[in-house]
């Protein structure tokens, strides 16, 4: 295989975020916010409306301390995953925690699928290497639109998962679920209205893709929906699984994933990925919310 010069610069820059340590990458992620402050302006316009609209009973000054974590965390988050990318696997697992794995486990091991329905927390890539300690997991994703990034990323979470299966491959996920295999899914991104339900978020009606209950249909997969954290320097994790979601129709079930996703968000808001437009797609009728 051939790497170009981009992909050994890359690979310094990992080994170099991997040197410093976890409180080494914090203090990086602080700095780089107070740097790149103006150039972050609409990333940040974009937290502080759905800071304003996910939780409008915080005073101004406590949303606005928000903003200012979450934005950390969130650049801390991305040299994290940078730095796990050339980190021994080891280093993660052995410091977080695993609750209630045994739910999956004696599923898996009876042969049946798995949905994971996790949700989009910046440490992510974390919790899938804490994930596959014990188990297979195969993971979707939304391709990245630059090559290259493309290749890294699927290159470094390919170091730790069974493996990598785009979020428009259907045929792909339906082959792992009735073969009985493990699939992480995180649907809380805004799609698009079709093939999506509204239903409220944090009060708000949003749309959210109902794929994830029609494979579990289709398949007769459970889902287990997951929670995930990490301490305030990144250098451990827990991740618990949950009670399977019942399967009665899109709308009850997509209502029951966002009851488990605010629970999961209000436990560290300043751990989610505020900084993606979950509200752009609206109801007819209704104004644009990021404008």
């Amino acid at each position: 295989m051939e790497y170009s010069i981009k992909h050994y610069l890359l690979y310094i820059a990992c080994k170099v975020l991997a040197m410093i340590g976890a409180q080494g990458r914090e203090k990086l992620a602080q700095m780089s916010a107070m740097i790149f402050k103006s150039a972050l302006k609409s990333r940040r316009k974009i937290i502080q409306k759905n800071l304003q609209l996910c939780f409008p009973n915080l005073s101004m000054a406590s949303r606005s301390h928000l903003l200012e974590k979450n934005v950390s965390y969130t650049l801390s988050s991305y040299f994290e995953a940078f730095a796990s990318w050339v980190s021994p696997l080891n280093h993660y697992r052995s410091n977080s925690h695993l609750l209630n794995e045994a739910l999956v486990e004696r599923l898996h091991k009876q042969g049946k699928g798995v949905i994971l329905l996790g949700g989009h927390f910046n440490c992510m890539d974390i919790a899938g290497i804490v994930a596959t300690k014990n188990l297979p997991i195969y993971v979707s994703y939304q391709p990245n639109k630059n090559p290259f990034f493309d290749k890294a990323i699927s290159q470094g979470r390919l170091r730790w998962a069974k493996g990598l299966v785009s979020t428009k491959d259907v045929r792909g996920m339906i082959k792992i679920l009735k073969a009985g295999g493990i699939l992480w899914i995180a649907p809380d991104q805004d799609l698009g209205e079709a093939g999506s339900t509204f239903n409220n978020f944090f009060g708000v009606p949003t749309a959210t893709s109902t794929a994830s209950y029609r494979l579990a249909k289709l398949t007769a997969a459970t889902v287990i929906p997951i929670s995930f954290y990490t301490t305030e320097q990144q250098n451990s994790l827990t991740l618990k699984y949950h009670q399977a979601l019942p399967l009665d129709c899109p709308d009850s079930f997509i209502s029951s994933y966002h009851r488990f996703l605010e629970h999961s968000i209000r436990r560290s808001p300043e751990q989610y990925l505020w900084a993606h437009k979950r509200f752009k797609t609206r109801p007819s009728g209704e104004a644009p919310i990021y404008e």
